[in-house]
């Protein structure tokens, strides 16, 4: 690592640094947990910053699919497959197909 940080760390400096603009409307807030599906994976997590591009994670684990039935998931927390991911991961408002709000826990143990 040279003394001017990590490609990752030089993007999420970008990132932090965008300001939202006031016509971005969405239900995202800092501290809420939250299901995330996107063009290619999904996601539970805890969100910890908000940038104008996206939002950061933490407590974050990628969900295999299928867990289980969609509702049984969302409703119920029922998750039988799960990848823990580093703090800090970064996903895309234009990635995002849906989300639900997460009411259950978070867990950073890998199940398969």
């Amino acid at each position: 690592m040279d003394s001017k940080g990590t490609k990752k760390q030089k993007v999420m400096k970008a990132l932090r640094g965008a300001k939202a603009k006031p016509w971005r409307r969405h239900p995202f807030r800092v501290g809420d947990a939250w299901f995330i599906r996107t063009v290619t994976f999904h996601l539970v997590g805890r969100i910890c910053e908000l940038t104008d591009m996206g939002l950061v994670l933490e407590e974050a684990s990628h969900v295999g699919w299928p867990s289980a039935r969609f509702k049984e998931v969302v409703m119920d927390g029922k998750i039988n497959d799960t990848e823990p991911v580093p703090d800090g991961t970064f996903v895309a408002f234009g990635a995002i197909t849906d989300a639900e709000p997460w009411a259950h826990g978070l867990s950073r143990i890998q199940l398969t």
